[in-house]
């Protein structure tokens, strides 16, 4: 098995069992998984098939920690080349307001990113990158569904998504 799917496996069974822990409630404890699909632009103007996880713990009233991870994969079904693929580990501090029947997030941080590009000067790569995220989600005590969008700014290769994405956890 490539260490890359090693990786993803490993970071999907982690934030798996986060999800399970996340169904803990307290109204003092508040916390959340998201997991979500949907579309994405790496570097062409091709479409991407987007997958979407993230763990978000409130800190204070305004105040959003959350961890993300994203993997892209270029949709070719009829070429014969290996498809461009993305990735984005990333740790975002965003300013969310919290309402009876929603909430609202945008964000930024800090994170690794990496993939593959057919762009020969580019390949294999492996940056730092300023990751952008921005939640809308309609919730209920324990479940929420909502979208999405994500983007990623690095000096290699810059990139956006939506997604939509269901939610678990302890949300009121």
């Amino acid at each position: 098995m490539s260490i890359r799917k090693t990786f993803t496996i490993t970071i999907c069974l982690f934030l798996g069992s986060l999800s399970l822990q996340a169904q803990y409630y307290s109204t003092d404890h508040l916390w959340w998984v998201n997991f979500g699909a949907g579309l994405g632009n790496i570097s062409s103007d091709d479409q991407n098939l987007l997958f979407y996880a993230s763990f978000n713990k409130p800190r204070s009233e305004n105040l959003l920690l959350s961890g993300r991870y994203t993997f892209s994969q270029q949709l070719n079904a009829y070429e014969s080349v290996e498809p461009e693929k993305d990735w984005d580990l990333s740790a975002l501090a965003s300013y969310y307001h919290k309402g009876d029947a929603g909430f609202f997030s945008v964000g930024a941080g800090i994170g690794l990113n990496g993939g593959r590009m057919r762009d020969p000067s580019i390949q294999n790569y492996l940056t730092v990158g300023l990751p952008i995220e921005t939640q809308l989600f309609m919730t209920l005590p324990s479940m929420g569904i909502g979208i999405v969008g994500i983007a990623n700014i690095n000096p290699k290769i810059s990139y956006w998504g939506v997604a939509l994405s269901l939610q678990f956890g302890a949300l009121r």
